[in-house]
């Protein structure tokens, strides 16, 4: 029915006919928005991860199942990535045990234990020449989740269904 208001269109008894008031949207544009509506998952993170975090989106406390976000602090012109639990960043350390983590030591981890269950998949030759959107992306295409557990250093990683996968799905390890 709105969508009828916005394309210049009206809707009689389930058919729809050219209205007499103008269309707000270009031809298309409708649909293409509806598109992007319900499919909010292939959008998700692309805006804000702009610093390209590898593990961003993927990455969450299994102490208190919060995203865990990419941030970094600085001294003069360096730069020192990390990862950090949300509720632990907005709410206070006392909410949240898990600590933050290296940003380059657990994606080195992880990119070791995908190299391990998916052989010959980022081999570290090819995978330091692609383009940081790319690596981020490529990561996206095969990891579903990844939890890591604070307070006894355990990473799980749940492959996507469609990943090929090599000795099961769920890897543990110590960052």
């Amino acid at each position: 029915m709105r969508q009828s208001l916005y394309t210049g269109e009206i809707r009689h008894e389930g058919q729809i006919y050219p209205g007499e008031h103008t269309g707000i949207l270009a031809p298309g544009a409708w649909e293409r928005v509806q598109t992007l509506i319900t499919h909010p998952a292939s959008m998700r993170g692309r805006g804000r991860n702009k610093d390209l975090a590898l593990l961003s989106g993927l990455l969450y406390c299994e102490c208190c199942a919060a995203p865990m976000v990419y941030s970094y602090t600085g001294k003069k012109e360096r730069r020192y990535p990390y990862y950090v639990c949300l509720n632990a960043q907005r709410r206070g350390r006392a909410v949240c045990p898990a600590k933050s983590l290296s940003a380059r030591s657990i994606e080195d981890s992880i990119l070791g234990r995908i190299r391990e269950a998916q052989r010959g998949l980022f081999a570290p030759g090819e995978w330091e020449q692609l383009e940081r959107i790319r690596q981020v992306q490529a990561v996206h295409e095969i990891v579903a989740r990844i939890g890591y557990e604070g307070t006894t250093r355990q990473i799980t990683i749940r492959f996507r269904a469609a990943a090929p996968r090599a000795g099961g799905g769920t890897l543990r390890e110590r960052p």
